[in-house]
Order: C-alpha cells, then sequence, then structure tokens
C-alpha cells in the first residue's frame, strides 16, 4: 500500500542498482535494497513500456484521423471503410486508457511518486527551499524517464478528460503543485529543459482547470474552478517560489545546448503566459515577483544576471522577433493575393493554383500564429512591467528602434493595422522605470 510503498522508498533510497542511475557515478547508499523498492522500480518500468507507449500510440491515432483527408482517385466506400477502421482503433484505445479503475490506480501510484520525491529534498535538511546544490542519492538513481512518464500522464488526464476525471483532481493537485514548483525551475533536479518545459504546459492545463486568465466568471456552480484556485491560493510554496521556477524553465529553455527547432521555443513558452496571467490575478502570488525585481536593483552584486532581467529581455526579445516575422509573412501573403488578381492566373494549371492556394492557406495560418504569439509576449510583459516597480533592461533603446521599425513597417501594409501589440510593446519601452534604471546602469 501507500504507506508501506513509502517505508520501502526510505530503506531502499528509490534505487535500483547502478544500471539505472542517472549521474556518471552511482551513490553510495548507506542500507540494501528491499523487495519494495525494486516492486517500485518495476512499476514505474511496466508503465513507461505499457501505458506511456499506448499513450503516444492513441495520439498519433488521433492525429492521423483528425488529419485523414480523401485522397484523389480513391473510391468513396473505401475511404469511409478505412475512416471507421481507424475511429474504431482511436475509440478502442480511449475506453481501455479512460477505464476508472486504470485511472485511479496511476493517479494514485504516480501522486505517491511525486510525493515522494519531494519528501526526499527534505528528509536531511528539513526544509525544501532553497534546493541543494546536488540531489540527494535517493534522487539520483531515480531515472527522469519515471518523471517524463509521470507528466505525460497527468497531462493526458487533464487534457483529454478535465471535466469527467475519474476521481476529485483535486484531491492529488497540491501534491502536483509542489512538484512542479520545486522540479520545474531546477536543472541540478531535472536536467533535461524540454522535460521541465512539459511540466509548465502541465501546470498551464491546472491553470485552466481554475478557470484560466480572467476568461471565466466564477458562480455557485462552479466547484471544481474554485477548488483549483483555492489550491493555488493556500499553496504557500508554489506562493514564493513558483513564479521564479516558471521564469527559470523560460529562460533555460533558450539554451537546450542542442539544435532545437527555433518554433519549439515559441510552443514552449506560449502555455507560460497564460500560467503567469494567472498567477497574476492571485494577491499572494505578487510579492515573489516584487522580491525578483528588487534583485535587479543590486544586479552588479551577482555572478549573473538576475533571472527576472533575463526573463524580462528574452520577452522583449521574443515579441520583436514575433513582430518582425508577421510582418514578413503579410508581405508574403500581398505577393500571393496579386498573383490571384494578376491576368497571370487565369494562364496557371489547375495543379499550380492548388499550390498557390495552399501556400496563401499556410502564409495567413502563419501570420495568424506570430500574431497571436505577439499578443500574448506584449500582454504578459505590459501586465508584469507596468505593475512591478524595480524593471530594469539595458535593451531598452534597441526596443525603441526595433518598434519604430516595426510601425514603420505597418503603415506600409495596405492590409494591416498596427493594433494592440506594437501600442503595447511602444507603451513598456516607455516606461519611466525603464529608462531611469538603464541611464543609471550606463552610468554605472
Amino acid at each position: 500500500g501507500r504507506e508501506g510503498g513509502r517505508e520501502g522508498e526510505g530503506e531502499g533510497g528509490g534505487g535500483g542498482g547502478g544500471e539505472i542511475a542517472t549521474r556518471d557515478k552511482s551513490p553510495k547508499l548507506k542500507v540494501p535494497f528491499t523487495l519494495k523498492t525494486h516492486v517500485f522500480f518495476i512499476t514505474h518500468k511496466s508503465l513507461i513500456l505499457g501505458l506511456t507507449q499506448a499513450l503516444k500510440r492513441y495520439q498519433r491515432l488521433q492525429a492521423t484521423y483528425a488529419n485523414l483527408r480523401q485522397p484523389a482517385g480513391v473510391m468513396a466506400h473505401l475511404f469511409t471503410q478505412q475512416k471507421r477502421i481507424l475511429l474504431s482503433q482511436v475509440l478502442a484505445f480511449q475506453a481501455g486508457l479512460t477505464h476508472p479503475q486504470l485511472q485511479d490506480l496511476c493517479v494514485s501510484f504516480y501522486s505517491f511518486t511525486m510525493q515522494w520525491m519531494v519528501e526526499m529534498l527534505s528528509e536531511q535538511r528539513k526544509q525544501i527551499f532553497p534546493l541543494p546544490d546536488e540531489p540527494p542519492p535517493q534522487l539520483q538513481v531515480v531515472p527522469e524517464c519515471f518523471v517524463e512518464s509521470l507528466v505525460d500522464y497527468a497531462t493526458f488526464v487533464r487534457q483529454g478528460r478535465p471535466q469527467q476525471a475519474p476521481l476529485d483532481m483535486s484531491h492529488y493537485t497540491h501534491h502536483t503543485i509542489t512538484f512542479i514548483t520545486v522540479f520545474m525551475g531546477s536543472a541540478q533536479l531535472v536536467h533535461n529543459p524540454h522535460l521541465r518545459a512539459k511540466l509548465a504546459k502541465l501546470l498551464s492545463l491546472i491553470t485552466f482547470e481554475g478557470g484560466g486568465p480572467r476568461d471565466h466568471h466564477y458562480t455557485a456552480t462552479s466547484t471544481p474552478h474554485q477548488a483549483i484556485q483555492l489550491v493555488f491560493e493556500n499553496h504557500m510554496l508554489a506562493s514564493r517560489h513558483l513564479l521564479e521556477a516558471l521564469m527559470r524553465i523560460f529562460v533555460d529553455i533558450e539554451f537546450t545546448g542542442e539544435s532545437m527547432e527555433f518554433e519549439d521555443k515559441f510552443l514552449y513558452r506560449l502555455p507560460m503566459y497564460s500560467v503567469l496571467e494567472f498567477l497574476w490575478t492571485i494577491p499572494c502570488y505578487r510579492p515573489s515577483i516584487e522580491t525578483l525585481s528588487h534583485q535587479v536593483i543590486h544586479s552588479h552584486d551577482y555572478t549573473e544576471s538576475p533571472v527576472f532581467l533575463r526573463f524580462i529581455n528574452m520577452m522583449i526579445n521574443d515579441a520583436t522577433i514575433q513582430l518582425d516575422e508577421g510582418l514578413d509573412s503579410l508581405a508574403n501573403i500581398r505577393q500571393l493575393e496579386l498573383v490571384r488578381e494578376s491576368t497571370q492566373w487565369n494562364t496557371l494549371s489547375d495543379d499550380e493554383k492548388q499550390q498557390h492556394q495552399s501556400r496563401f492557406r499556410e502564409s495567413v495560418m502563419y501570420a495568424k500564429n506570430r500574431n497571436l504569439l505577439a499578443q500574448k509576449t506584449v500582454h504578459t510583459l505590459q501586465f508584469i512591467t507596468t505593475d512591478t516597480t524595480n524593471v530594469q533592461t539595458p535593451n531598452v533603446q534597441c526596443v525603441g528602434v526595433s518598434v519604430d521599425y516595426s510601425m514603420l513597417q505597418a503603415k506600409h501594409q495596405d492590409s494591416f493595422s498596427p493594433g494592440h501589440p506594437l501600442t503595447r510593446l511602444h507603451r513598456v519601452s516607455s516606461l519611466p522605470s525603464l529608462h531611469q534604471h538603464d541611464d543609471q546602469r550606463t552610468a554605472g
């Protein structure tokens, strides 16, 4: 049971031998591994080989079915038959993965794993924060694939059936938030930045259950939403450290140490904006932002720039890149429109017209995505910098030049109005506090 499992992990330290250690050197545990410890690891390995693989197969089938289009030359009845077969496979996987007893057991086991990993950090030091420079030996033998499997399943449960969960999700939401607060911002505890970005996505799903940022009105019947809201409001550890952890993964995803796709960075950061706005509406979370912003004043005392300063600068960089690429895509859309309006259009073959239409739709979708990202980024930048008194950045002049250039380019686009993103970014770059701290930094 739960108590026995915790006892076994305390004795065995969560280990299963040097072959599964995630560090170069296996930690030397002073106690032998027990049967309960082996059962713990075998259970996780079984879930990875079975449940996790089934989840991936189910997601691939869902994507294939959603993108299913009848190819040219295929008989309608054959296509319908193939579509029914694929749908039956999707429903079969869904029925198995959403079985109430399976979900109940998996949620309980994964919830225990999160709670145990957090407890191992505070077992000797009697406190969680500040996090240790080196993980305790018990955690050093836990492979990160366990954490990934845990996050993937929690994401599936909340994303797939957020309103029809097999049990009260708030029963273990507190432990989930604690786990995310501790492990999301620490590269020492979780080396893989992509995995920590998955924790941010899971957090965005939890906050969406809480009503999302300014999107829902709470009523007497919205008990699940209010329950999630109360969990965040009463979570003392998260109110002090969650926003800092979110900023750290926002910054760390920029430097993955590998050739990450350029688009992945924005896709990882998009759900973080919703989390930031949700937490910003909870008063007890704002003091942690003020504390981080105060570090900017004494940034010369640190060996590296404070995380809040790097976070603001990266948001400004993202906003300017997104606006610039959005304007470029608008110019491309206009060129494609001119082709359709010219006499050249009638000389094109049907295949060439179809390819042209496909490129046009892709360009429109790309421009919309860039506009959405720019709006999210600039909106987040605005409400954080407007309500925080100690913001400074060395890139104010660069931002002003970039905004002026973007507005100049926008005026030359017949079918585009600058709108809110450019106006908000210009407002942020004109903040007195920004210019004041920038002058002080330059003078220093």
